[in-house]
């Protein structure tokens, strides 16, 4: 079976938000350490967000960041109904207090969401599996160890992946996606998962990952404003 990220369309008729917070109490009051310069504070709940200007259209997902993941009610009981491996989460908004929403909204306001909010319901999808990947059948190259926070770094090659070239004639930026290897990624045992849909792996915190059933089950239902990218399998 095959395993996919979670990934941000980058589609800019949908909503988009930046995170911020809640984090964990920092180490000796540094929010990233000196030497590889990685946060030394963790996600906590809730999922605190500020949103873009740019436009009023949420779709079912909404991915600030890769390890951040929050979608609508109705996406949230649908997956929560057919998958494991995560749990709802709340979401809170704030604002600039210098922004003020106008009396009244013509074409020529920029749409943005305004607080106090009145859209659809969101979840946080607060992922609970954590797997190891399997080093040896997996395309992963250990880098190295932070000798300060003692952080582990890993190189993965042959995933699907995006690249982006600048057309300075048309002044547009195009992005290719390369697909996956053959062979390469990540490999996980099928066991370790223990019937989770939804996981994390230890070596690439940052991601978040789904299978096969996942996925065609989120482009079945049409859920808008995510894409997937493949990484690997499970054996």
């Amino acid at each position: 079976m095959k395993i996919w990220i979670i990934r941000d369309p980058v589609d800019f008729q949908f909503a988009r938000a930046n995170i911020q917070g809640t984090w964990s109490p920092m180490k000796n009051g540094l929010k990233i350490c000196p030497e590889c310069t990685q946060p030394l504070h963790k996600r906590i709940k809730p999922l605190v967000i500020e949103w873009e200007s740019g436009s009023d259209v949420i779709g079912d997902f909404l991915c600030p960041e890769f390890a951040s993941i929050a979608v609508s009610e109705r996406s949230f009981k649908a997956l929560e109904s057919q998958f494991q491996g995560f749990e709802r989460g709340p979401v809170e908004m704030i604002q600039d207090p210098k922004l003020i929403r106008p009396k009244r909204i013509t074409k020529r306001t920029t749409p943005r969401i305004w607080l106090p909010y009145e859209g659809i319901p969101l979840h946080e999808l607060w992922v609970t599996s954590w797997v190891h990947i399997d080093m040896h059948k997996s395309s992963v190259e250990y880098e190295k160890k932070c000798g300060t926070c003692a952080q582990e770094f890993y190189k993965i090659i042959g995933i699907e992946h995006s690249e982006r070239s600048w057309n300075s004639y048309l002044g547009v930026m195009y992005e290719t996606r390369i697909p996956r290897e053959p062979g390469q990624g990540v490999f996980i045992d099928n066991a370790s998962l223990k019937g989770a849909d939804i996981f994390r792996v230890h070596e690439f915190p940052a991601w978040t990952l789904c299978t096969d059933r996942v996925r065609e089950f989120v482009e079945k239902e049409n859920f808008t404003n995510v894409t997937f990218f493949e990484m690997g399998e499970t054996t």
